[in-house]
């Protein structure tokens, strides 16, 4: 069993909400239980909860990796007693969720979410390992593409969602393209919106491979950059407990991170590994002696949160 706790904690300007997680990995899913404290509202008031899974999507348009909440939404409704709320939520299968959490005082339908957090359904190790896989069947596939043979395998979505997407729009098109068209008409691509053509789909096939490669390290930078705020959150605790129950979790996030790094063979990557390798050094003795923070600590912080969100920006940059 695998069990991993997140904190989210948002005021409003009626009450506090304070919203614990955790997860617990079950046969084809996870289990995601959430409990929650609400100040200011009478036990019976109804918290809607509106449940939206996350991906990564791209288009020919924009040629930039967006990542955002997918429709349909679900919802939950619970009660508050004594002030608290809980709920356990099945995700099959396990990834990331947007979590709205709306108060019925504010209008279940129309008011604003006291609280929008995203809530992971697989451990750091789990989503890398998760993706190397993916990767490798991706690469197969659109090598396969290439070569005008249709995959032997569904294209994963996993992690790669966006790249997923478009290749299945891209092998439509090859099929229709094989296709010839009535006289007079003009068959005209899923992805681009353009005529179809052979030398189009090979720019387009040559697209679809960059975004792959940024797709999949910015699903890596992303859990670096998890793993930075668990570290940073850790040693603010002050808690050693704290820390000592995290830092088998930790390793092998670090550890399954290390790997995935070295096979993309990115200084940028590596820089940043490098960085949070040092917090996790540093962080035992600042645990243990908050008082200890030196200038290194505190230079680190900053230069490891700013690398982390400068790469993924980078990564997310329209592809000329």
């Amino acid at each position: 069993m695998i069990i991993a706790w997140m904190l989210a904690v948002a005021v409003s300007a009626q009450s506090d909400l304070v919203v614990q997680s955790r997860t617990r990995r079950e046969a084809g899913g996870c289990e995601l239980a959430i409990a929650g404290k609400a100040r200011g509202f009478p036990d019976g008031t109804v918290v809607t909860l509106r449940f939206r899974r996350m991906a990564n999507r791209a288009d020919w348009t924009s040629k930039e990796i967006v990542t955002g909440p997918l429709d349909p939404s679900w919802v939950r409704c619970v009660s508050l007693e004594r002030g608290a709320f809980h709920l356990r939520e099945r995700l099959d299968p396990p990834g990331d969720v947007e979590v709205e959490f709306v108060l019925a005082s504010q209008g279940v339908e129309d008011g604003p979410p006291a609280l929008r957090q995203v809530f992971h359904g697989a451990s750091v190790a789990e989503r890398i390992r998760s993706l190397r896989a993916d990767a490798k069947r991706m690469d197969r596939a659109i090598d396969e593409a290439a070569a005008q043979r249709r995959p032997r395998e569904k294209v994963p979505s996993g992690e790669l969602t966006a790249t997923a997407d478009l290749l299945d729009l891209f092998l439509s098109d090859v099929e229709r393209l094989r296709d010839a068209p009535p006289r007079g008409a003009v068959a005209l691509s899923s992805i681009t919106g353009g005529p179809l053509s052979v030398a189009g789909q090979r720019e387009t096939l040559e697209w679809i491979g960059e975004i792959a490669r940024r797709e999949r390290r910015l699903v890596i930078v992303g859990e670096l950059r998890r793993v930075t705020q668990e570290i940073l959150s850790l040693a603010a605790s002050g808690e050693p407990r704290k820390w000592s129950r995290a830092l088998p979790g930790l390793e092998k996030s670090l550890q399954a991170l290390e790997e995935a790094v070295r096979e993309e063979r990115s200084d940028d990557l590596n820089a940043l590994t490098a960085d949070l390798e040092m917090l996790f050094n540093l962080a035992p003795t600042i645990v243990d002696c908050p008082a200890a923070a030196g200038p290194e600590w505190e230079k680190l912080i900053p230069e490891t949160v700013h690398a982390g969100a400068t790469l993924e920006a980078s990564l997310r940059k329209p592809i000329p």
